[in-house]
């Protein structure tokens, strides 16, 4: 028996007779219905605005309930109405306010209540004079609340948080940004935290914006220290007479560069393990250190059995061939530490009070850190 299969769809929809009014559905601009109200006399008239979304012919008036609210604010000009949406604000919730705006308001409405009769007669009856109307804007954590006065009627705005100077951004959706990419979280961490306290989040477009702000910062500010680095070690090599081939040499640590940073301006396209991203990464400096710095990395502080000083000695044009390498000794005792713990546990009968107990481990590991230092004390006054 034949079947029927369906073989494409249209705003996740199946093809059928209506689909044209589907296709229809997202054409357009919405329709505006106006309607004046005056709830009383002493009120000047406002427009209520519902948008009337694009349903099906036949149900259009059965989903007006789904109408958005808009109220009406004077912009000082005869000519000119701005509408803005007015968003849910429930008394629940929890907005972050900078204590500085909240003093400036706080002393703005305070003064107006004191010089306000009609708010001294609100205030008689028993009622708030001020009361919070609405949430004009959203922008991520930053809020800007409308306040009224119920005597006069007058209208303040109350700003949650302040912008950071020289740029748009609201100081407290930077702060949020900077906390989340100090501690490896994202947006999708970030928001959720926020819902769990009921407080508006950020989206990901605001996020990955801020995000690329603060990368270019830390990156100015970052290649300003590395600069100021190398003229300082470059200056310490002339004063203790190391040079190779009369350029300052130094002694560099690359024992223990992690990638972890998620960089999508370097490395985009890697598709290799992250142990050569590390060795490249590694290599990558030493051939930008006489360009940048006027220095050469002559002496290198890593792993024994690590791959990068081969690297090193090979790609480096030169002078690689004259780098020396230095164990660690951090490396040292941790491999001593770690063939001490794997002959104690292949071997049972070295366990115990009077053999390699796991203090008497610790002590050989204290010991030999010991002696690394007095030699290392010993070969610096040799020369």
């Amino acid at each position: 028996m034949a079947r029927k299969i369906k073989i494409s769809k249209k705003f996740d929809r199946s093809l059928g007779r209506h689909r044209q009014k589907r296709r229809e559905k997202h054409k357009g601009r919405p329709i505006y219905r106006i309607k004046k109200s005056r709830q009383s006399k002493n009120e000047s008239l406002k427009l209520k605005i519902r948008k009337i979304h694009m349903f099906y012919n036949n149900t259009i008036h059965k989903n007006t309930s789904k109408a958005s609210i808009y109220a009406s604010f004077a912009t000082g000009c005869d000519l000119k109405l701005k509408i803005r949406k007015v968003k849910d604000l429930s008394s629940k919730g929890y907005r972050s306010m900078n204590l500085d705006c909240l003093q400036s308001h706080i002393s703005d409405i305070t003064i107006h209540v004191c010089l306000c009769v009609e708010a001294m007669k609100v205030t008689n009856q028993g009622k708030p004079p001020i009361t919070l109307e609405t949430e004009v804007l959203s922008f991520g954590l930053a809020s800007v609340m409308l306040a009224q006065c119920q005597g006069c009627q007058k209208k303040f705005t109350l700003d949650s948080s302040s912008k950071v100077p020289g740029s748009k951004r609201f100081d407290i959706n930077v702060r949020a940004v900077w906390g989340s990419m100090v501690t490896g979280n994202g947006p999708s961490h970030l928001n959720e935290f926020l819902s769990t306290l009921n407080s508006p989040g950020l989206s990901h477009p605001s996020f990955t914006a801020i995000e690329t702000a603060i990368g270019q910062w830390w990156h100015s500010i970052l290649e300003k220290d590395m600069l100021s680095a190398g003229q300082e070690e470059r200056l310490l090599a002339i004063d203790r007479n190391d040079y190779h081939e009369e350029v300052s040499a130094i002694t560099v640590i690359t024992d223990g560069v992690p990638i972890t940073l998620k960089n999508t301006l370097v490395f985009k396209n890697w598709d290799k393990d992250s142990q050569s991203m590390e060795s490249d990464v590694i290599l990558q400096g030493f051939l930008e250190a006489e360009r940048k710095h006027g220095v050469r990395y002559m002496r290198i502080v890593g792993d024994g059995d690590s791959s990068v000083f081969a690297k090193i000695r090979e790609e480096v044009p030169g002078w690689g061939r004259s780098v020396k390498q230095e164990e660690c000794a951090n490396h040292v005792s941790k491999c001593y530490r770690s063939n001490l713990e794997k002959l104690v546990t292949d071997n049972p009968l070295y366990k115990g009070r009077h053999h390699l107990s796991k203090t008497t481990r610790v002590r050989l590991v204290c010991a030999l850190r010991c002696a690394i230092r007095v030699r290392s004390k010993d070969f610096k006054e040799k020369k």
